[in-house]
């Protein structure tokens, strides 16, 4: 799971509602620095549910070594491809 790393996350939610919890038009994507990924959309509980999504594209560059504490790590970087359709919009 790449929220148990250094990770970035982007949440959508499409229909605008300000919901108080994950309903079916919210989304999360998370990329880590190691390069896992998930995509996860709501079901109106307080745990994502998980989502194949072949066309989630993402990509991880580290500057330093990942979990080596013998050097000093400068930064990553993260870049992620929105799949609008898988979002329920048009691209």
């Amino acid at each position: 799971m790449p929220q148990q790393d250094d990770d970035i996350e982007i949440f959508f939610e499409t229909d605008k509602a300000r919901a108080h919890s994950r309903t079916e038009n919210t989304y999360q994507m998370a990329v880590s620095a190691a390069g896992g990924a998930y995509f996860s959309v709501g079901d109106g509980t307080s745990v994502p549910k998980p989502k194949v999504v072949y066309t989630y594209k993402y990509a991880a560059g580290v500057e330093g070594t990942l979990n080596d504490n013998s050097d000093r790590d400068r930064g990553y970087t993260i870049e992620v491809a929105i799949p609008w359709q898988e979002l329920g919009q048009s691209g």
